[in-house]
């Protein structure tokens, strides 16, 4: 088999010649579906026993083509999974694997079976029927199994119809009613109009999709950046995943097809790059700020493998197998809004503890949004300040409203009494960070609009070499108003012991001597210790370091009522062996 063939004409369903079939751009796809270890068994379990194992969910038993609007898990990502056809790799790699051709028959099956559920209205009102990412990427899985098809020169019988199939998603693609221009969205939209355009070259509108598509990735790609190379949905993980969308779409297609946007993705992905190499965590893991999960980070950039950033990436990719030491300890992303610090780059085989410490305080899109300006996360050997992550994105549900609100986060609140976390607003406001250097450290300067009638802004001096930051914030009214409840909210993990002495807290370790002392060197505040958020069906805070999963966590306040707020809290990682004058809490 030449996998370049292009294969004969074929006849439409509605008798006429559709047009060749390109499926160059999916080979490398294809081969990675089929290589896949675990893919092959997914198919399997679809095909003889009903059960679907998407990502990040236990396996379910279901009669999925008999229902589409099922929700076995009372999870819409479940849902959204579903609607997207996200099963058809896993069948592609069964048959890949075993050669059963029923695999490739299912796949149709459900095809077929959506486009009936469609023409007989059962999917009125259902979320899924034309959202849009999940249409989009319905029509890549089409697509992909096209090209499986025609690249196998199989299943003749089926390529008219998904052709069919294929062209109806990509007109709706094409409207400007339906891109969701400007989000991670609208690029998904954008790569899979390319490769519907490069799949059927002769289709009558293949040109026309062509240059729609590239004219709306090169928009998608300046608005997706800051300048200063960070992705602009709030999560690092999401950095990451638009970066790699790009590459795939640089890999996909040659570079004369796409030169403007070759271009400008070779000069962003340096710095973008550069950011990763120091958000990432000193386990190697990705911090759980925005809708992120604390997954093992990666290197998807081997194209600029010779590029100083490239090798900073991948010291921390490979766990300091590969690679080169970063040289900077302190790198600001002030248009983003991020500062990151750490007090060394431990060598190979080094030991002792790495100090990282992140701050966040910047809004350029409402995408992946936590109401987490000004938020502080910090890692010392173990997690000592953590962010709440993201849980799941069913935003009914008053745990995902609580863990993207401001307080899951690392920030002054103010307690007006109430329901603490109703659904985020559409809004953008105004926030942003300022850095300046120090003899020792840095001074970041951060301000936000998300505090309604109030100014707010948050000075940190970080001296990361010492292991310290100062954190002073003040929140003052815009005109006169009464005292309310200001509370200035650290999150820690449940395993950690706290103890109090006045207005001190000393945060300690149960495996060593090692503490995080946060000291009062301000004004008073009325009290300082534990705080429990009201959070319905849990005792305490609650923190998701993966999807779907939840974990106990403790809440440190410092609590003031007050017509403005001013609090300066030091923050020190020191070694504690007698706790003598502490009391427990």
């Amino acid at each position: 088999m030449n996998p370049q063939r292009q294969g004969p004409m074929v006849e439409g369903s509605r008798n006429r010649k559709v047009t060749e079939i390109r499926h160059d751009a999916f080979c490398s796809r294809i081969d990675y579906v089929c290589a896949h270890p675990r893919l092959p068994e997914a198919g399997r379990l679809v095909l003889e026993e009903s059960v679907y194992r998407f990502a990040g969910f236990k396996p379910v038993k279901v009669d999925l083509l008999a229902d589409w609007t099922v929700d076995p898990l009372q999870q819409r990502s479940w849902q959204w999974s579903a609607a997207a056809l996200n099963f058809i790799p896993w069948l592609i790699a069964h048959h890949g694997r075993s050669g059963s051709f029923a695999a490739l028959e299912f796949a149709m099956k459900a095809i077929r079976s959506w486009q009936a559920a469609v023409s007989r209205k059962l999917l009125q009102g259902f979320e899924f029927l034309d959202h849009d990412h999940a249409t989009a990427l319905r029509c890549e899985n089409a697509m992909l199994l096209l090209a499986y098809l025609h690249r196998n020169d199989i299943g003749h019988a089926y390529w008219a119809e998904l052709v069919d199939f294929i062209d109806g998603v990509v007109k709706l693609l094409e409207k400007d009613s339906f891109y969701s221009r400007h989000t991670n969205h609208g690029l998904e939209q954008s790569r899979i109009l390319a490769m519907a355009a490069d799949l059927l070259p002769a289709h009558r509108a293949s040109t026309r999709r062509w240059r729609l598509a590239a004219s709306r990735l090169l928009d998608e790609l300046r608005f997706a950046f800051t300048s200063d190379g960070v992705h602009v949905e709030n999560s690092p993980a999401y950095h990451q995943y638009v970066c790699d969308s790009f590459l795939k779409i640089a890999d996909m297609f040659p570079r004369e097809r796409l030169p403007e946007l070759n271009d400008a993705i070779d000069a962003i992905m340096p710095k973008a790059m550069r950011y990763l190499a120091h958000v990432i965590r000193p386990d190697f893991k990705f911090p759980i700020i925005g809708d992120t999960g604390a997954k093992w980070a990666a290197n998807p950039f081997t194209r600029y493998a010779t590029s100083p950033e490239y090798q900073w990436l991948d010291y921390v990719a490979s766990r300091r197998v590969r690679g080169q030491v970063p040289p900077e300890t302190v790198a600001a992303f002030p248009e983003a809004g991020y500062v990151i610090m750490r007090d060394r780059w431990k060598s190979p085989g080094q030991r002792g503890r790495e100090y990282q410490v992140i701050m966040k305080c910047g809004f350029h899109s409402l995408y992946h949004r936590h109401d987490d300006d000004f938020n502080i996360v910090m890692v010392c050997g173990q997690d000592w300040l953590i962010d709440g992550g993201a849980y799941s994105y069913a935003e009914q549900l008053p745990v995902r409203r609580y863990l993207r609100s401001k307080w899951a986060h690392n920030v002054p609140v103010i307690d007006m009494g109430g329901e603490r976390w109703p659904r985020m607003h559409g809004r953008k406001h105004a926030a942003g960070l300022s850095v300046h250097e120090q003899d020792d450290g840095v001074v970041v300067d951060a301000h936000s609009s998300g505090y309604p009638g109030y100014t707010a802004i948050r000075r940190v001096e970080f001296t990361p070499r010492r292991r310290r930051f100062v954190v002073h914030d003040r929140i003052e009214p815009e005109s006169p108003r009464e005292a309310v409840q200001f509370r200035s909210l650290w999150h820690i993990p449940a395993y950690r012991d706290v103890f109090r002495r006045g207005q001190d807290i000393l945060v300690r370790s149960r495996k060593n001597a090692l503490a995080m002392l946060i000291t009062n060197i301000g004004d008073p505040c009325d009290g300082a210790g534990i705080f429990r958020p009201r959070l319905e069906h849990y005792a305490n805070a609650v923190v998701s370091w993966q999807a779907n999963r939840l974990e106990p966590a403790k809440i440190i306040a410092f609590s003031a009522k007050r017509e403005a707020f001013d609090c300066k809290l030091q923050f020190d990682m020191v070694e504690v062996e007698d706790l003598a004058g502490w009391d427990p809490l």
